[in-house]
């Protein structure tokens, strides 16, 4: 798998949607093209109700937790990880920085607003982490590498762009994975 390609087209798939349906159905597309297998886990997908869900979230956050005023963007992070049964599960979450520069990745380092309640909830995300692990328990290792990192940034993107529309004025958006790769969210 080309990842410079790949991270290329989900980041314009995200950046083109001009709705969250029509965005999710474009990257369900291409993430079955791309891995040549049906993924029906993420064609059930309410992305409408996941991202007013997330919506809800982000906003009960920024009451109880509200960020310093001097943050020039908000993080969408993802993670990877493993519940108390030992699934593997994906994290996401939101933070804050001060000093975010697009052309240096280590400015996501050391969020200024790291607030308690960060952690987030996504049934896109979960989905695309359950075609993953299923993926990889099947065989389809390249499937699984494909779910891992271009179905994990294509949907966060989405769910991130939609459902944190006006929510954060003036403040660059960015999601990325922990470990490196991120991609900010132009309108």
């Amino acid at each position: 798998m080309d990842l410079a390609l790949t991270f290329d087209d989900v980041v314009r798939i995200a950046q083109a949607a001009k709705d969250p349906g029509s965005g999710w159905t474009f990257l369900v597309s291409y993430l079955e093209n791309r891995g040549g297998k049906a993924l029906p886990q993420l064609a059930t997908v309410d992305l409408q109700q996941d991202i007013r869900e997330l919506r809800r979230q982000i906003q009960e956050l920024l009451a109880s937790e509200p960020p310093p005023r001097e943050l020039n963007a908000v993080y969408f992070g993802l993670f990877d990880a493993v519940d108390d049964d030992g699934v593997e599960v994906i994290g996401y979450y939101v933070a804050g920085l001060k000093e975010f520069n697009p052309e240096n990745g280590d400015s996501l380092c050391n969020p200024a607003w790291l607030p308690e309640g960060r952690y987030l909830a996504s049934t896109a995300l979960d989905a695309v982490k359950e075609a993953e692990v299923s993926a990889g328990t099947t065989g389809h290792a390249d499937l699984r590498a494909l779910l891992g990192y271009a179905g994990q940034l294509g949907a966060a993107l989405l769910v991130s762009r939609f459902g944190s529309a006006d929510l954060f004025p003036d403040l660059h958006r960015v999601v990325g994975f922990d470990s490196g790769d991120f991609a900010e969210i132009a309108e």
